[in-house]
């Protein structure tokens, strides 16, 4: 009886999926290699901070990261766009992700659509604005 209502309690708190210790393990997992990318993120970057080498290693991004950042936590853009002005050199990184249901030898195939996310870069070289 009591087991069961401590699994009524979790799925409760999990938004109606008992929490497992199979999914409690890979979260931890999953927390330990984000860890450790963030350790050899650190390693390659000593002038970064190591809360920015997690949030890094967690493909975050934010107002104020470098660009150098965001090629390490996203990868390179798919379109870029360059606009030259007397205030300086500001660019706009494009990333698209196709995102779907189903797939089929890495093509989509079923819910297909493409996100698509503006990654505004300004003079000095960090991102200054984010849009969708």
């Amino acid at each position: 009886m009591r087991i069961k209502l401590l699994l009524a309690i979790a799925a409760l708190a999990t938004g109606g999926i008992p929490m497992t210790s199979q999914r409690l393990a890979d979260k931890t997992l999953s927390e330990k290699q984000v860890h450790a990318d963030a350790i050899v993120l650190c390693g390659k970057h000593p002038a970064w901070k190591e809360r920015d080498c997690e949030r890094v290693a967690r493909k975050e991004i934010w107002i104020g990261m470098a660009a150098e950042m965001l090629l390490a936590s996203q990868g390179s853009p798919s379109h870029t766009k360059k606009v030259i002005t007397a205030a300086g050199t500001t660019q706009t990184w494009i990333y698209e992700k196709e995102m779907g249901s189903v797939f089929r030898d890495g093509e989509c195939v079923a819910g297909c659509k493409t996100e698509v996310l503006y990654v505004h870069i300004g003079p000095t070289l960090r991102i200054d604005a984010i849009q969708n």
